[in-house]
Order: structure tokens, then sequence, then C-alpha cells
């Protein structure tokens, strides 16, 4: 196995197309794998009659902004692509999800200045732990045709957005007249969903802020784009549609759901947030992160202390893995999966109660440990954190609307990225310290490929 990946890293190290056009197969067959069909009940709708009535599909974007959906345009996009060409959507879909791999490897790339060689150990890395994600998150946000629209292009645009703004912070690399032109649209489709509005607009500003009155520095190009995402954002909250569609989610899913107080909705979904964004869809990429910063931290302290604070994440999490594997009760009064069931969110909110408090010092350690990293620079502690936080706050928000109850798995989507992000950064940490081409390494990564490989595609053609 050593050799058969250790020629196959070094081929596509020596020839990068070869690296991305592999990784674009993948998205391919995985696009493939999915039936292009509508879902009754499911935000499907047929737009193609819906295109008759209004005359044009502008006016049906106009008039789903105005009484539904703020996400102009995604209105817009779907109404050209659904109802059309099955192979229209999968292409496009093959390369949205492509480009969300390509540019959130390219992330790591701009705060390390990676190699090649390093380059596509983290590109097909992300690939890997996108891959054990959920089934509910690949199916309802990717592989969806409704879904994919809404959840995994916005994402993509996203992470293409970041990009560009940390290489021309970190690595003063300012963006071309033309390159300002053709993000415009992309900085127009990440803010083009709730989620992901509020984490672009926050890290653009955090970002922003900082150099300017630590460096003294700015992009043109970047604060034009800025701009862009502050209209965005506005005409994405401001719409007439939100209030609307608020009123018609709770009088549908949960008309008990005004009668509960902000706190205790604030309360809830950092519950929610615990158990679902560290915990049940997530176990496998918390597992891998906690064990991420162990190792970091016993190869740079010889501090017995510090190196037991270091493992409870990594025990924590894999004892996790285990009770939801389980079918003992006992393990079952520790973590009850189901605490967020419709039955149990308007009535019981006691259940979950270890879960929380468990949980909730595990991200406390989780975040010490990235403190006590020695990291190569202050910037990429921050940034790091500044990912982590972005993933929990995006779910945290939907906490006070019962879309993060009605919507399910597929809100995780954009929260996961951010926080593979995060794990990727860990990683490159890591790196630092081992030799990329030991049989060991490649022996391990090859391991983690394959079961990210394998789990997708079980996931995919079951």
């Amino acid at each position: 196995m050593y050799s058969f990946f250790k020629k196959y890293i070094d081929l596509f190290t020596g020839r990068q197309y070869l690296a991305y056009g592999f990784l674009f197969l993948l998205c391919f067959l995985i696009m493939t794998g999915q039936n292009f069909r509508l879902v009754p009940g499911n935000d499907d709708i047929v737009h193609t009659i819906l295109i008759d009535k209004y005359g044009s599909a502008l006016n049906f974007m106009i008039e789903q902004y105005k009484v539904w959906n703020s996400r102009y345009f995604t209105s817009l996009i779907m109404a050209y692509i659904m109802d059309k060409n099955v192979w229209l959507w999968r292409i496009l879909n093959t390369f949205a999800l492509f480009l969300l791999f390509v540019y959130s490897a390219n992330i790591i790339k701009a705060l390390y200045r990676l190699d090649i060689q390093k380059y596509i150990i983290v590109l097909y890395g992300i690939f890997a732990s996108f891959a054990l994600l959920s089934s509910g998150i690949w199916r309802w946000s990717i592989t969806w045709a409704t879904g994919s629209f809404n959840y995994l292009w916005p994402d993509s645009a996203l992470a293409i957005s970041f990009y560009y703004l940390l290489n021309s912070m970190l690595n003063k690399e300012k963006i071309k007249l033309f390159q300002c032109v053709v993000l415009i649209p992309v900085v127009l489709f990440a803010c083009n969903t709730e989620q992901t509005a509020l984490i672009c607009i926050t890290m653009y500003s955090i970002v922003i802020l900082y150099y300017i009155l630590k460096e003294k520095y700015f992009d043109k190009y970047i604060l034009i784009l800025y701009l862009f995402i502050t209209a965005s954002t506005l005409i994405v909250f401001l719409a007439p549609s939100v209030p609307l569609r608020y009123a018609a989610e709770v009088k549908t899913w949960y008309p008990m759901f005004n009668d509960i107080s902000l706190i205790k909705k604030a309360v809830y979904g950092y519950a929610y947030t615990v158990i679902y964004g560290f915990l049940l869809y997530n176990y496998m990429n918390t597992i891998l992160l906690s064990a991420l910063l162990f190792i970091i931290l016993k190869k740079q302290y010889n501090n017995i202390i510090l190196n037991i604070i270091s493992l409870l994440p990594l025990l924590y999490s894999l004892l996790h893995y285990i009770i939801i594997q389980s079918k003992w009760v006992f393990f079952r009064l520790f973590y009850n999966v189901n605490a967020f069931s419709k039955s149990i969110i308007l009535n019981n909110y006691n259940e979950p109660f270890i879960s929380v408090i468990t949980g909730t010092l595990m991200i406390l350690i989780i975040i010490y440990c990235i403190f006590k990293i020695k990291w190569q620079s202050m910037e990429i502690k921050y940034l790091t954190l500044l990912f982590l936080s972005a993933g929990l706050m995006s779910a945290f928000i939907l906490s006070f609307s019962p879309t993060i109850y009605a919507s399910g798995e597929r809100i995780w989507l954009i929260p996961y990225t951010m926080y593979i992000l995060s794990i990727a950064a860990v990683f490159m940490e890591l790196l630092r310290y081992i030799d990329i081409s030991s049989k060991k390494f490649i022996f391990i990564f090859s391991l983690y490929f394959i079961a990210g490989l394998v789990d997708l595609f079980g996931k995919v053609y079951r």
C-alpha cells in the first residue's frame, strides 16, 4: 500500500492537473449516482409552471423575494436549471462541489504558502473530511437538487470569497480589476443565504479591520467586494418575505414556538449546536481534531497535565461514538440522540443536560488547546479560532427561527465547512513535525482517504 500511494502522491505532486482531474472525476461520479427528481413536500417546486404563470424567470424571482424566499440569486438560477436537462444540473453541481474542495484547500495554502506536495495532501484530506459527514448532509444539502442550490453553491462561493480575502491580506497579493469583476457575482451568491451571509460579512469585517488598524494595509478591490457583500446581506435579511416565511413555518411546524422566550430559545439553540454540531453528525471530524491537538501538544510540551487535558476531547469523542453505536440503556442515559425530536423540543429540555455540560467542557478544552499550540503565526491561530467560532455561531443563530428544527441536517453543511477549515489549519501545524514522505504518514493518510471514499460512495450509491 505504501509504494502504491507514494507513487500516486509523487505523480500528483509533479502534475497538479492530474490531482485536480482525479478529484473532479470523483465529484462527477458522486453526482451521476443521483437521480434528478423533485421531492414533493421538500421545498421542490415545478419552475416551468411558475415561470409560465409569472411570465419570466425574473418576475418569478421577484415574486419569490416578496412572499417566500429572500434568496433572490438562488431563485433565479433554480428557475433556469430546475425542470431542464438533468445533465446540466449534474455538471454544474460537479463544478460547485469541486470548487468547494479546491478553494477550501486554497485557503489553507494562503495561510501557509504550501508547496505542491503538501497542497495535494491537504486537498485530499479535506475531501476525506467532507466525505465522512453524515449521509443526511450529503443527501439534502449536496446531492438533492434544491438543497444544492441553497447550501452547496453558496458554500462554494463562500470558500472562493474567503480565499481571495485571505490571500490579499496575508500575502499582500492584491486582486486585480478583472478578478474583482468576476468575484462580484461570487460574493453576491456567497451572501445569498442567511448562514453564509452572516459568516461572510463578519469574516470580511474582522479581517479588513485588523489589517487596516494593525498594518495600515488595505486592498481597494477587497473594499469594493465588501460593499457588495454588505448590500447582499441587507437584501437577504430585509426582504419582505422574511417575516412571512417565519410566520408560515411557525404555523406549519411549531405553533408554540412564539411562546418560548428569547432566552430559552438561545439555551435550546445552544444545546442543539453542541450536541449536533460536535457530536451527532460530526463525530469523525471531532475525533480527528482532538487527535491532532493531542499529538501536536505532546510534541511541543513535555507536560503530563497538559497532555492529559488535551487527551480528554479525544477520549470523549471516541466514547461518544461507542455510545451512539451501543444498545446499552446506561449509555443512552448520557447521550439521548433523540433529544431534539418534535415531541420533545417544545416540552422537555432536561434530557440532554449531561450532554450539553460535557460537550461545552470539551469545546472549551479544544479552544484552550488551540491557544496553547505554538503556531507558525498569530494570524493563523486567530483565523483558526475564527473558523471554529463561525461554524458554531452560524448554527446557533438559527435557534431563533423554526428553520433549525424544520430543515434538518442540511443546515450543517456550512458550519461543518468552517469546522473542516479549522481542522486543516491544525493539521498543517502537525506537518511541521512529520516527514510526509515517511511510510507511517502515507499509510495513515491513505487509510483516512480510503475510509472517506468508501463511506461516501456507500452513501451515494446505496
